[in-house]
């Protein structure tokens, strides 16, 4: 089967030698009829129109041909032959193609072969025509791995291995894909399409393969800048215009985490105030760089920005510079601060910090402290006017309150002091202070007024409070008061004329449930002293039973009260004692001897009050002696 196909292409060859052979016959002949025409031998044109008029077909061989590589040669023949198959020579033939970025045809039939890909190859001879394929299919003669010898990744860099495949004519072919491996993935990884990733530094060897062909190239991975560190020194703070008292130690790490040698680390002020040194500087064998730093005059947060070679992320570290005392001057924005005890002032509280020269100094910390309530800050540093502003909450004491409030650390500028007046808040508890459950006469004014107290929801007395009084029993001389400067009123009570409990409502506006006191009516001190169903008369020498009622001036019973008898003749027994609950004392009268009128008299001890009882005592009757 081998054989026959290379007898086939022998006999190709040789017809195309032919068909060579025959265009080439024809040239010479075109050159006879050409020097024909100059000496005037023939006319060339009729010569031509006679031999058109027998051509019958166009024959362009071979049908098929490929180039391997850019830039080589297809070398199409065409013939013209009449009906009976002779070869007519002589006539001129147009080459041309239908893509002329693929193939380029010359005037004799050769195409070169530009790009990859397929064209039709056209051979014209008045109306006939013939056509040929002309395909361009690289095929790979070398490869190669980059453009020099060694390559270079670095860590964690991640590209495409350079891989250049060239055919015979040196003409790079695109768009393969080779095998590749690597003699050390852990220095040097590559996936299927060729993708390379620096790994850790070193050196590996890579591997690639391609239509039987092989390269190899020696790669590099080093170290690249992956973050810069702030190790110590960030976030200090001093005053305005002075140095920090650390220096400032950065460290530079490769992407893999490893201090990196050597490599400059630059430094500068973002807003170009302040000074660093130095500004420059190489990192030491641990990946640091060491850097003094003096900040700007300006207080506030100031930032140094940190790069480094080969590294597009910069480092910002912060240092805070505090207000300096002989250039600061601290003031509140409000006055005549105030408001109810426990609750939140109706404007917020501001500050002002300003330079000597007045300038506003923004961008300074805030710290506002109380004694008692609360202050939340609205912004923790000083905006582009030097102002700062928080919500204060009086403590639940009313009277001057004070916020105290710093600037910066605090330790350069004095704290600024501000006051505010807390006055009681609403009405919300009433009490007793004073003048609760007590006894008095009744139909008198108690012996101590009833003292009460209003408080607000923190316990402070509330002045100027309106109290309605109203005595269930009783009286009291005005309905309605109002408090003090120190939340009290005083109600003067006189209790009923009738002993027993008493009841007394106060009303505050603002409270819903009334408050209610208390206090008993007892009889008042003896008054009147009578005797109770006195006997009309009674024996000489005999007894009789008395008793006493002592009331107080509005008649009621006076228990407990003292009282003391005491007759001119006969005796009372007891001549003592003191009233029983309803006010009242018996005792026995033993009347004198002799008949007539006789007195009996009651008192109370220490008091103007006293009554006589005068009865008659008969004597005993006279016998009648016998005669």
């Amino acid at each position: 089967m081998a054989k026959s196909s290379q007898s086939t292409k022998n006999i190709l060859a040789a017809a195309v030698t032919v068909l060579a052979t025959l265009a080439t016959m024809g040239a010479g002949l075109a050159s006879i009829l050409r020097f024909a025409k100059d000496e005037g031998l023939v006319d060339p044109s009729s010569y031509l129109a006679g031999l058109a008029k027998r051509a019958a077909w166009v024959r362009l061989t071979p049908a098929s041909d490929t180039a391997h590589a850019l830039g080589d040669s297809l070398h199409f023949a065409a013939t013209v032959s009449d009906s009976n198959g002779l070869v007519i020579s002589g006539l001129p033939l147009v080459w041309s193609t239908d893509d002329s970025a693929v193939v380029q045809v010359l005037r004799d039939g050769t195409a070169i072969a530009l790009k990859t890909g397929v064209a039709t190859i056209l051979a014209s001879s008045g109306v006939l025509s013939a056509r040929a394929r002309a395909v361009v299919r690289q095929q790979v003669t070398a490869i190669r791995i980059g453009s020099d010898s060694t390559l270079a990744f670095g860590e964690r860099e991640s590209r495409p291995a350079p891989l250049f495949a060239y055919d015979a004519r040196g003409r790079v072919v695109p768009g393969r894909v080779a095998v590749w491996r690597t003699s050390d993935p852990s220095i040097l990884d590559i996936d299927s399409t060729g993708q390379a990733t620096g790994i850790n530094p070193g050196v590996a060897t890579l591997f690639a393969s391609l239509d039987g062909f092989s390269a190899q190239a020696r790669v590099t991975v080093y170290p690249m800048p992956g973050a810069l560190q702030a190790v110590s020194g960030d976030e200090q703070r001093a005053p305005a215009g002075a140095a920090l008292p650390q220096p400032l130690v950065i460290r530079l790490i490769s992407r893999r985490g490893r201090p990196m040698e050597g490599t400059m680390v630059r430094v500068r002020s973002a807003d170009g105030s302040g000074a660093a040194t130095p500004d420059s500087t190489p990192t030491d064998g641990d990946g640091k760089a060491r850097i003094r730093w003096t900040l700007g005059d300006r207080p506030g947060r100031q930032t140094l920005v940190v790069s480094a070679d080969q590294l597009d992320s910069t480092l910002a570290v912060v240092a805070e510079a505090d207000p300096v005392r002989a250039n600061a001057r601290t003031a509140a924005t409000g006055t005549d601060l105030g408001g109810p005890a426990s609750a939140e002032l109706t404007e917020p509280v501001g500050v002002r910090l300003t330079d000597s020269a007045g300038r506003a100094l923004p961008d300074v910390p805030v710290t506002w402290t109380v004694s008692q309530g609360a202050v939340a800050a609205l912004a923790s540093r000083t905006d582009s006017l030097g102002e700062a502003r928080a919500r204060w909450t009086l403590g639940p004491r009313t009277g001057r309150q004070q916020l105290r409030v710093l600037f910066g650390s605090g330790r350069s500028v004095p704290p600024l002091i501000v006051t505010a007046t807390a006055a009681a808040g609403p009405v919300a508890a009433t009490r007793i202070a004073a003048g609760d459950a007590q006894r008095g006469a009744a139909g008198v004014e108690l012996p101590k007024p009833v003292v009460l107290l209003v408080l607000d929801q923190g316990g402070n007395p509330v002045p100027e409070a309106r109290l309605t009084v109203k005595a269930e029993t009783g009286s009291v001389p005005e309905g309605e008061l109002t408090t003090d400067s120190a939340g009290l009123a005083r109600v003067h009570w006189t209790l009923a004329r009738q002993p027993g409990p008493q009841k007394l409502l106060v009303r505050v506006a603002g409270i819903t449930s009334p408050l209610t006191l208390g206090a008993v009516a007892v009889p008042g001190p003896a008054a009147n002293l009578a005797f109770v169903a006195p006997p009309a008369a009674g024996a000489a020498g005999g007894t009789a039973r008395a008793v006493v009622e002592i009331t107080d001036q509005f008649g009621n019973a006076v228990p407990d009260a003292p009282v003391a008898f005491t007759v001119k003749s006969g005796a009372v027994t007891p001549a003592r004692g003191v009233t029983d609950k309803k006010g009242r004392f018996a005792t026995t009268w033993t009347l004198g001897r002799l008949p007539g009128d006789q007195t009996l008299t009651a008192r109370v001890p220490g008091a103007d009050v006293r009554a006589n009882l005068t009865i008659p005592a008969a004597g005993p009757s006279k016998r009648k002696q016998p005669s």
